[in-house]
């Protein structure tokens, strides 16, 4: 599951790219395009609507890829802690298992001595 998880971010990451560079390309054609002409108030509209169309639509996307991004580190800290929290317990599992081992030794050491007596 995480690895479609990846699979998923990668390519929205990729597209959301290469959105960016063509809203960026577009807008600075644009921009020139306006610059370079006589100033005209519906030219400027055009630019405008379409500038604060493509930033929506690149915001609506990137907050997709947040939520995606969430998502994929909750899963991800999911399985670590699933995975790494029997790792991390075998030290405490392992000393528990000598003491106790340690602890039959003295008391079979002491019933021994015990019936020597």
């Amino acid at each position: 599951m995480a690895c479609m998880s990846c699979d998923a971010l990668r390519s929205a990451l990729m597209q959301s790219k290469t959105a960016l560079a063509a809203t960026t390309s577009e807008l600075a054609a644009l921009r020139v395009h306006t610059e370079q002409s006589v100033p005209d108030l519906g030219t400027y509209r055009v630019y405008i609507v379409h500038a604060r169309s493509q930033v929506r639509a690149l915001q609506a996307q990137l907050d997709a890829e947040r939520a995606l991004s969430d998502e994929l580190r909750r899963e991800l800290l999911t399985y670590k802690t699933a995975s790494l929290a029997p790792i991390e317990m075998r030290p405490l599992h392992d000393s528990l298992l000598s003491s106790v081992s340690a602890l039959e030794t003295t008391i079979a050491s002491l019933a021994t001595f015990h019936d020597h007596q």
